[in-house]
């Protein structure tokens, strides 16, 4: 679940991802394919809303017109976790294939614009478990993995 705005999106095992306001009324429904959405962000004052499914697949839709714009094939196993940057138009994705990587948001004003990927590393022996940008403003990522103790920055 992730919220920006006035609206509230959620996803489930479906992996249907549903808008909501803020009085609970639901918005718009993207129908699933059978797999679950696993994770879902959205930027504050942004047109787009980032979702993740098990299947490795990232959705971007465009809010203004309620419509899927960009479908990428992300990673090669479940997507864990997702984050928005606060406040540039990139978004970062860890996976269960190890890998945290870093992408770009389409222009708003470009239907079907494209996401494309900038960074990305593997972390080796590393389960991947949640993902986000650090709030300073800087570009900064936080990882954490499945029984570890430990920030991965």
């Amino acid at each position: 679940m992730t919220g920006a705005g006035d609206l509230v999106a959620s996803g489930d095992d479906d992996g249907q991802v549903c808008l909501w306001n803020t009085q609970f009324e639901q918005e718009a429904l993207f129908p699933g394919e059978g797999l679950p959405c696993t994770c879902l962000g959205m930027q504050s004052g942004a047109d787009c809303l980032v979702a993740g499914f098990a299947h490795g697949i990232v959705r971007v839709i465009q809010l203004s017109i309620r419509e899927v714009t960009v479908e990428v094939a992300a990673h090669s196993r479940c997507i864990m976790a997702l984050d928005v940057h606060p406040t540039e138009p990139i978004f970062t994705t860890v996976s269960e294939d190890t890998y945290l990587k870093v992408w770009t948001l389409p222009d708003s004003e470009d239907k079907g614009g494209e996401v494309a990927a900038v960074y990305e590393e593997r972390a080796e022996d590393r389960f991947l478990t949640g993902v986000q940008f650090a709030r300073d403003g800087s570009e900064r990522i936080l990882a954490s993995a499945y029984d570890s103790k430990e920030l991965l920055v």
